[in-house]
């Protein structure tokens, strides 16, 4: 069975200073550093992907790249709807967005923490690659829902008229939610389907809480 997450590391020492369990536990996750990582890094320079076209999810240390490989990367996975993580002690606030392809820039304290177990563990029992579970841990779906029901009400007031596609809704949030109209995203919202909207965010928060 060919593992979904693939992890680039190129100080191994990192993890083993932030990390609290056994990441070897998971055979859902290929862990790459050494003579192989090099080799990855070199394929990535060259755009050869071959490598990397069985993963889902491709999780590098973000010093560990060049910018052209960088720039190479984020085109793979724009092209294939893969998901990418970027992860670095540099980074101070974390950054999510789906517009294009499922990508995160995290820190590299909160990435080694509990939440890296809580994402592995989601993917292993239900196949889901859910990048906000590495940024917000357990309460991702609250934290998705305050910052959707934010937007909304933003949106209202500025425009009155909102589309579905400005309310910048996830996957897995949309799933959550589970209104048919949410998947048209070019669709005007009416009173009537904005206020099923703001309802069900409203229970959905209630019930996270």
């Amino acid at each position: 069975m060919n593992s979904d997450i693939l992890l680039i590391e190129d100080r191994i020492n990192r993890k083993e200073q932030y990390i609290k369990f056994d990441l070897d536990e998971y055979t859902n996750v290929d862990l790459t550093t050494g003579e192989n990582l090099t080799n990855i890094l070199n394929d990535i320079t060259h755009k050869n992907f071959l490598q990397l076209e069985q993963y889902k999810c491709l999780i590098f240390h973000a010093s560990a790249l060049s910018n052209i490989q960088k720039s190479n990367l984020k085109a793979f996975c724009q092209k294939n709807k893969k998901s990418l993580v970027f992860f670095s002690g540099g980074i101070s606030t974390s950054y999510y967005n789906d517009n294009l392809y499922p990508f995160l820039s995290i820190n590299s304290k909160i990435f080694y923490s509990h939440n890296l177990k809580k994402f592995l563990n989601e993917n292993q029992i239900n196949g889901q690659i859910n990048l906000l579970i590495l940024q917000y841990g357990e309460r991702w779906l609250l934290s998705s829902l305050l910052n959707l029901r934010n937007n909304l009400i933003k949106t209202q007031e500025e425009s009155g008229k909102i589309l579905v596609n400005e309310l910048k809704i996830n996957d897995y949030t949309s799933e959550k939610i589970n209104i048919d109209w949410l998947s048209d995203k070019g669709k005007s919202l009416n009173e009537l389907e904005m206020k099923e909207l703001k309802n069900k965010i409203d229970l959905l928060i209630f019930e996270s809480m």
